[in-house]
């Protein structure tokens, strides 16, 4: 679990009238490790909940955490980032040929990021801008909510 899903699963108990007491492990594995042991009442665990803005594709029948009351979500991005400077022609070109791998399901990459997330999403230019942008903001209240 992340910090931000702690500080999410900290808001959402507060909402709900539960306290949880937050566990961090390291992965899917830690969780089911924990819980196998018994050092765990309940884990949480990728795919089987969305903590994102969007249903999962493997389980779409599951609420998001929106749906459930949670005034935060835990959307996340991998992010490919050049440094300060680059000139559009090559920032364009870069940000085209990475989406075009990761789009296409005849490449590797494209395959496994079909089959763990239900395929690409791909955000370039003034749009990632404004994601960025948005997305601190985000954040910046999640912690103030979260240190309440």
């Amino acid at each position: 679990m992340s910090p931000r899903f702690a500080d999410l699963a900290h808001l959402f108990g507060k909402a709900h009238g539960v306290n949880f007491n937050i566990v961090m492990a390291k992965g899917g594995k830690g969780v089911m490790n924990g819980l196998n042991a018994g050092d765990l009442a309940a884990g949480w665990g990728a795919g089987i909940q969305s903590g994102l803005s969007t249903k999962l594709t493997v389980s779409p029948e599951a609420p998001t955490m929106a749906e459930l009351g949670g005034d935060f979500n835990a959307d996340g991005y991998f992010m490919f980032v050049a440094s300060a400077g680059l000139p559009a022609e090559a920032r364009n070109a870069l940000s085209s040929a990475i989406a075009a791998v990761v789009k296409d399901k005849s490449t590797k990459a494209g395959r496994f990021i079909k089959r763990a997330f239900g395929g690409a999403v791909v955000i370039q230019g003034k749009k990632l801008d404004a994601l960025l942008a948005a997305e601190e903001a985000a954040a910046s209240a999640l912690m103030q909510a979260a240190s309440r």
